[in-house]
């Protein structure tokens, strides 16, 4: 009995060896048994990291012992739930895969606060423009006048300028680049106004093209007015032409050769503009005959040279996007098409849809936000490559990187949000601000704060929302 008890204890010692010492090894080299597929799988990894730190962490519901930044490790293969939770933050969800051997990486994900906006100054305003340090240039009307005023997250409110009502029609305001003037524009009495407000001098002025002849009246307004990327110059288009208002004086200067100009816009090295190519005329033309195509054009602001032309663009009603160093972007208003051109010549480089262009870092660097009423997307320029963020059935006002350069954030008339832009398991979409109405936001240059001018309820202003 003896010999035949010891006979079965090697053989059990020896069975649980063969069977235990592989699954210890297989274990120790990163593989765990799944239990519905019946076989040991190689585990793997998922990495999460945020701003700010301290997030606790759910996967599949079930809380992990650290919080971020964590590693989960000896994952099986397989899609996983995670929801990432903070006090006083907006809650986090989504649904990512984990694959054998590999490492699935949340990375610098931004958290953004819930709380509620704070009035900073009341204010009535039918539209604005909000500088990134919170600085409001707004608009309000009333039965009597139509009031262009500067409101402060200090709570200060400075009018700059008073129209009686029904004077102006179509006003729209735009800080400059460097943030240093305001422009105005709008329609008065049948032709385009164009007013330059400097708000730390107090100055103002209206711009009017420059008579062809000293004893000769300005006529003509001006209209399609922008800034140029610094923010020292303004381009726009009169009835003769696309003209340049220099940074001071009240008058802006013809541009010879612009004639039949359609859009303009002034970059580093001259002015762009749209205009049909040069009909050719013989005494047997045919008055019915198709227009001679568009083109991309470039003229010296100093008259140097003429007009060279730098590449075809389609026959259609065009106006510029955006004027980045080496690339212009144009957009088709009949169905939004974008197209980048290199300021070099030849074909585009990038194609998508949208109005309005944002660049990532700075003109010409980084990716491209690019926006209609509907649809945001981002376009890397480099590449081509092209990815709608998200479409909706709101109009889009405006949109703006954050600084860390991993969502959005985007305005409609009833609120702000944010919209990542990482979309494996979908992207996520946060209410920052939900107003009745929006007449304008900005972003502060560290991403910290969102400044507001809407209404919520009767209380109507300027505010600001921490991120």
């Amino acid at each position: 009995m003896r010999r035949r008890y010891r006979y079965s204890v090697i053989l059990l010692l020896s069975l649980v060896f063969f069977v235990v010492a592989p699954a210890v090894l297989l274990y120790t080299n990163g593989y765990s048994y799944n239990w519905k597929k019946i076989r040991f799988e190689k585990t793997g990894l998922l990495v999460v990291e945020t701003v700010p730190s301290g997030a606790q962490v759910y996967v599949n519901d079930k809380l992990q012992p650290q919080k971020t930044p964590l590693t989960v490790s000896r994952l099986l293969p397989d899609d996983y739930a995670l929801r990432l939770e903070y006090p006083g933050y907006l809650a986090w969800r989504k649904t990512l895969p984990v694959r054998s051997t590999e490492s699935t990486f949340v990375k610098g994900l931004i958290m953004f606060r819930e709380v509620l906006p704070r009035l900073d100054t009341a204010i009535d305003a039918s539209a604005a423009a909000v500088r990134a340090d919170g600085t409001a240039a707004v608009l309000s009307e009333d039965a009597r006048w139509t009031e262009l005023a500067l409101a402060t997250p200090a709570g200060q409110l400075t009018f700059l300028a008073r129209f009686p009502a029904g004077q102006i029609a179509h006003p729209d305001i735009s800080w400059s680049p460097d943030g240093n003037r305001l422009m105005l524009t709008a329609e008065s009495d049948g032709r385009g106004l164009l007013q330059v407000y400097r708000p730390a001098t107090e100055e103002s002025l209206t711009v009017v093209p420059r008579p062809s002849r000293p004893s000769r009246d300005a006529t003509g307004g001006l209209r399609l007015a922008r800034w140029n990327a610094s923010g020292t110059a303004i381009s726009a288009l009169s009835d003769s032409g696309a003209v340049i208002w220099k940074g001071s004086g009240g008058f802006a200067e013809a541009i010879p050769g612009t004639a039949g100009a359609e859009d303009a816009i002034l970059g580093d090295d001259g002015l762009y503009f749209i205009r049909r190519l040069p009909e050719s005329r013989s005494a047997t033309a045919d008055v019915s005959a198709v227009p001679p195509p568009k083109a991309l054009w470039r003229i010296p602001v100093d008259g140097s040279r003429e007009a060279e032309k730098i590449s075809d663009l389609d026959d259609a009603r065009l106006r510029f996007a955006d004027m980045a160093p080496g690339l212009v972007s144009i957009t088709r208003q009949d169905n939004g098409q974008l197209k980048t051109y290199p300021t070099a010549g030849g074909p585009p480089r990038v194609q998508g849809v949208g109005e309005h262009v944002r660049w990532e870092k700075a003109p010409g660097q980084g990716r491209m936000l690019v926006w209609n009423s509907f649809e945001v997307s981002v376009i890397d320029p480099n590449s081509g490559w092209h990815d709608v963020i998200t479409r909706l059935s709101s109009p889009i006002a405006d949109c703006a990187w954050h600084p860390a350069g991993l969502d959005v954030i985007c305005g409609t008339a009833e609120g702000v949000f944010a919209a990542e832009l990482d979309d494996r398991g979908g992207r996520n979409l946060f209410d920052l601000v939900r107003f009745p109405s929006v007449a304008g936001f900005a972003l502060d240059a560290k991403g910290s704060v969102i400044y507001i001018v809407g209404a919520a309820g009767k209380l109507r202003g300027l505010y600001e929302r921490p991120l």
